[in-house]
């Protein structure tokens, strides 16, 4: 799902298979700039990339700093930095993965709307499954059991049956899930920082190689914070780092009084927060054992403020 990450505003936009970008009510990307022209410029996926082309807009459309010619398209490459009308209200995109599949209901053939990046079946309020891209493919991954999917895939939850319905030029990609797993640590670079909000909440910073995320206090990181805590007294205890941190799903909910169902909602936030900031990988920020049923906190650069 390719991201625009609006970097005034740090507001990231998901984007579809194709959008219009302007000043227009009727945009799909609206930019309430004088500066941008009603109908602006055309943002769409070619079955393999990221395409941009300008409409003709009054102040020009901007790619690294450079103006497009009028109707000329450009490939978008990940970071690519992108300016409609004005240079200094400028967006990035921190992921130019292909768009969301659509999931719908076959009981009722309502179409679930999610807005992303990371997708939960039945809904992001109860996600007993999770969908999300990795490696070229689309993951799914439940009770952290991961396996690709592909075109007409049905998933049978709580009774309930759901289609995954992916745009054409999807159709049948699949994912390689042992190279996801074996890669390097996706969240390598990246400084995690909890702290205590003046609410009395718990709050986490997180800072990768292009600045802080900005995050702001939400009740999930109570959980992130039990998990990173977790991490840094095995690191202490074993020096073993891949068998650090790892602990019951259902001792940690007990530990942090909810339910697991309300930790798995947690597990989906936080790495749905990651992503919207444009962090790649962001599912690792909760690391999952399907057959012992652990988790952990997938980030090794821990820092804790007053707690």
């Amino acid at each position: 799902m390719g991201t625009l990450l609006h970097l005034p505003s740090r507001r990231a936009y998901v984007a579809e298979v194709r959008q219009l970008v302007g000043r227009s009510r009727s945009s799909d990307l609206r930019i309430p700039n004088r500066r941008v022209s009603a109908e602006h410029a055309i943002l769409s996926w070619s079955g393999y990339e990221w395409l941009l082309r300008d409409l003709g807009s009054t102040n020009g459309t901007y790619v690294d700093g450079r103006r497009l010619l009028v109707g000329e398209r450009i490939r978008l490459r990940r970071n690519a930095l992108v300016a409609f009308g004005d240079v200094e209200d400028a967006w990035r995109l921190v992921s130019d993965s292909p768009p969301m599949p659509k999931i719908v209901d076959v009981s009722t053939g309502e179409s679930i709307r999610q807005s992303g990046p990371i997708l939960g079946i039945p809904s992001p309020e109860e996600p007993t499954v999770t969908l999300y891209w990795s490696k070229g493919g689309w993951v799914r991954e439940e009770d952290g059991l991961k396996e690709s999917l592909v075109e007409d895939t049905e998933i049978s939850v709580g009774g309930r049956t759901f289609q995954v319905v992916f745009p054409e030029d999807l159709a049948g990609t699949i994912a390689d899930v042992a190279l996801e797993d074996s890669d390097a640590d996706p969240l390598d670079g990246f400084r995690f920082v909890f702290y205590r909000d003046v609410q009395g909440g718990i709050g986490m910073d997180a800072q990768g190689r292009a600045g802080p995320l900005q995050l702001r206090p939400r009740a999930h990181h109570s959980s992130l914070l039990l998990l990173a805590r977790e991490r840094l007294q095995g690191g202490v205890d074993k020096g073993d780092d891949d068998e650090a941190g790892w602990i019951g799903f259902d001792s940690a909910a007990q530990r942090l009084g909810i339910d697991p169902k309300t930790l798995n909602v947690h597990v989906h936030r936080a790495r749905q927060e990651l992503a919207r900031h444009g962090v790649v990988g962001a599912t690792a920020v909760v690391e999952r054992r399907p057959l012992t049923r652990e988790v952990r906190f997938g980030g090794r650069d821990i820092t804790l403020v007053d707690l």
